[in-house]
Formats: structure tokens, sequence, C-alpha cells
């Protein structure tokens, strides 16, 4: 089974995910790292290996920054799914690494994962 070289942060931030095979919807990301997300959604199945792009607000205090991010489906799981990040400007990287300093670790997760190989 794969693991994880990064430590995930509770996020609980909004999210508008895009995909070519699946078009557009709104979630939640519960848990982020540097490497990639936890997308909590409702009644969305996302296919593993799925290209996606992420959008989300890293910067409560500023509204006005939105990043885009480029990934791939690596995780689905009942309530959501992962994405590992592919891609990302350096400003975005530069926002999500000021707001993983300011968030909680995510607790580990039990059980079984179905990830992409």
């Amino acid at each position: 089974m794969e693991q994880r070289s990064a430590v995930r942060k509770l996020a609980g931030i909004g999210a508008v995910v895009s995909c070519p095979q699946f078009g557009l919807f709104r979630g939640e990301i519960e848990n982020v790292s540097m490497q990639g997300v936890y997308v909590r959604t409702r009644n969305v199945q996302m296919c593993l290996n799925a290209p996606v792009t992420v959008t989300f607000q890293p910067e409560p205090a500023m509204p006005l920054l939105s990043c885009n991010a480029e990934g791939v489906v690596v995780h689905q799981g009942p309530n959501g799914f992962g994405i590992h990040f592919c891609a990302m400007d350096s400003v975005c990287r530069a926002a999500l690494s000021n707001l993983l300093q300011r968030l909680p670790e995510a607790p580990q997760a039990d059980g079984p994962r179905v990830m992409a190989g």
C-alpha cells in the first residue's frame, strides 16, 4: 500500500473541482499537504487517475487570491477523493505553505484505502 510522504493538515476550505470527464462541482478540502488534498463531496464518484483542477482560496485575509492546482485522483473514498498535485504556480505554492504552518495535523486514517497504481 502506498504511504504518504507529507503530513496532512485539517483544512475545511471550500473548493471547486473541474474534471474533463465529470464536469465542475463543489466540495470541501478536508485535509491538505504540499503534495495533495482530500476533497469531501456529496454524490460524486471519481475515477482513479482522472486529471482534475482544484481551485481554492488558501488565505482568508486575501479573498482575491484564488489558487489553481492541477492534479490527478489517487484515492476514492465513500465521501470524497484524494488528489495528488502535479502542478501549482509559485504564488499559490507559497500561500499554501503559509497556510499549512497555521493548520493542525489531521489524524491518521485507519483501514484500507483504494490507491491508484
